[in-house]
This record gives C-alpha cells, structure tokens and sequence, in this order.
C-alpha cells in the first residue's frame, strides 16, 4: 500500500477520534481535549466523504493508465530455449508443437510458413519459421550451431542469477 492511499483512508482520523472518546470515557478530557475531539470528527467526516465520493474516480484513473500502459508496450518478446545439442525438425513436427502448447486454433492451416531467404551468414543453418496471426507475427528461428559461440564463459561474466547462469553453462 502506498503511502498516498494511506492518508486518503479515513483509517487515521478513525483512530484518532475512537482514541480521543476512549480518554474522555475513561478519565475525562481538559477544555483542550474537547477541541481535538471536535477537530478529529470533523477530519474524519471529510475524509470519510473524500474516500467515498472519489474513490471511483481513483479506480478509472488506475485502469486508464494502466490500459494505456498496456496499449504502449508493444516491443517483441523474445523466448529463448538453449538446447545442448542441435535439432533440424520436419515443417509438420513445428506446427504439432505449436498447437499442442497454443491450442489447435492458434494457428490455421496458411498461418505457419516458413521462410525461404537464408538471412544471415552463408554458412549459418538458422530455419526460419514465422506464424501470422492477428494479434502480430510470431517468430520461431532454429539454428544448428550455438546460440552463443562460449556459453560458460559468457554465464560466469554477463549473468548474476544463479539458476541462468547454471542453465546457460549446461
């Protein structure tokens, strides 16, 4: 909970004043302590009306940022499986796997092709599969030789996590 929305609750003047009529129950309160009680009511009525009238207000105003953050963020993702040998999959072994982990309608028939330009170096073995979908192309890249050239050597340096670093050195 943020320290904004704690002071908006009516939590704190609440306390106050069950604290104030606790004292005046038990022992009674000087001409002073009358004027706090009054003063901690009044602080707890506006706020309980302050909570109450723009609380929904405060609830569009997340949702609308937060759909808007949501609406902004349109940078590719990338999942990376580092494999310790290499495959060459069928075409037909790419689709299986793609339906068995998306569900059979995430792809149609003319939704999965792949690609025929070679892309990157002569002698680099990368399979390029793309998925067209509504929502944004999907990419599926395949390569026959090592993702990074030493992966032992480049977990010890660039990664801190424990578990990747011991994944990637695998």
């Amino acid at each position: 909970m943020r320290w904004d929305t704690v002071i908006r609750l009516p939590l704190v003047p609440a306390l106050v004043v069950a604290l104030l009529l606790l004292r005046l129950m038990t022992h009674g309160l000087p001409w002073s302590g009358a004027a706090f009680l009054v003063v901690a009511i009044l602080w707890f009525g506006f706020s309980l009306v302050d909570w109450l009238v723009n609380r929904r207000r405060r609830i569009e105003v997340a949702r609308a940022a937060l759909e808007r953050a949501v609406g902004e963020v349109q940078a590719p993702l990338s999942l990376v499986f580092l494999l310790s040998e290499p495959r060459n999959p069928p075409f037909e072994r790419v689709a299986r796997v793609i339906r068995e982990a998306f569900g059979e309608d995430f792809i149609s028939d003319d939704g999965l092709v792949e690609s025929e330009d070679g892309g990157g170096d002569p002698g680099e073995e990368v399979r390029r599969f793309l998925i067209r979908q509504p929502t944004g192309v999907f990419a599926i890249l395949i390569s026959s030789r090592p993702y990074i050239p030493e992966p032992g050597a480049f977990a010890r340096t660039n990664i801190r996590d424990k578990r990747l670093r011991t994944a990637v050195e695998e």
